[in-house]
C-alpha cells in the first residue's frame, strides 16, 4: 500500500453476527510491504509577484512517498527570467544545489528557493530532486515569479484620453 513503510503490516478482521450474539470470528494476518522508492515535489505556493524590495520565499515540499527512508539531493536545474535563486536547506545552508537531505519513508521535508528579482519581468525556476539511492528516481518542481505590475503615471498636465502633454496655457 502507498501509506505504508517497509516491512510486514498486520491487520485483522473482525465479524459478529447481528442475530445471534454468540456467533463471531476473527481472524489476523499480514501483508507485506515490498522495499520501494519514491519522490514527489512541489512549490507551496508556485507563483508569486515580484515584490516590491528583497526577494521571494517559495516553500519547496519534497514528498518521500517510497517504502523505506532515503536521501536525496536538490538541484536548481534551470533558472531563466530577471532573477537569482539559491535553495536553503533544513539547516540553513544555502546553494545552487542541496547536497543529501534524509527523508522518512512516506514524510515530507521542506526547502527555500530564494528568488532575487534583477528587474520587473520575473522568471522561472526549475529544482529538480535526486534519490541519493537510486538516480532513477527523480522529482521536478517549477516556481514562478510573475512580473510587477506597474501603473501608468501620467504628468501632471497629461491628457488622460490620448496622453499627450497639453501645454499649461491651454489647460
Amino acid at each position: 500500500p502507498a501509506f505504508a513503510t517497509q516491512g510486514n503490516l498486520p491487520f485483522s478482521i473482525a465479524a459478529q453476527s447481528t442475530s445471534q450474539s454468540t456467533v463471531g470470528a476473527n481472524v489476523s494476518s499480514s501483508i507485506y510491504v515490498q522495499y520501494a522508492l519514491s519522490v514527489t515535489a512541489a512549490f507551496q505556493p508556485p507563483s508569486q509577484a515580484v515584490p516590491a524590495s528583497g526577494s521571494a520565499v517559495f516553500p519547496l515540499l519534497v514528498n518521500n512517498t517510497g517504502s523505506v527512508e532515503d536521501g536525496y539531493m536538490a538541484q536548481i536545474t534551470s533558472a531563466t527570467g530577471q532573477l537569482t535563486a539559491s535553495l536553503t536547506s533544513t539547516h540553513g545552508i544555502q546553494g545552487q544545489t542541496i547536497q543529501d537531505f534524509q527523508v522518512p519513508a512516506q514524510s515530507l521535508a521542506e526547502l527555500n528557493l530564494n528568488l532575487t528579482p534583477t528587474g520587473t519581468q520575473g522568471g522561472t525556476v526549475v529544482v529538480t530532486i535526486f534519490s541519493n539511492s537510486d538516480s532513477t528516481v527523480t522529482a521536478t518542481a517549477t516556481a514562478t515569479l510573475t512580473a510587477a505590475t506597474m501603473p501608468v503615471v501620467l504628468p501632471p498636465n497629461a491628457s488622460a484620453i490620448t496622453g499627450l502633454t497639453v501645454p499649461p496655457n491651454r489647460l
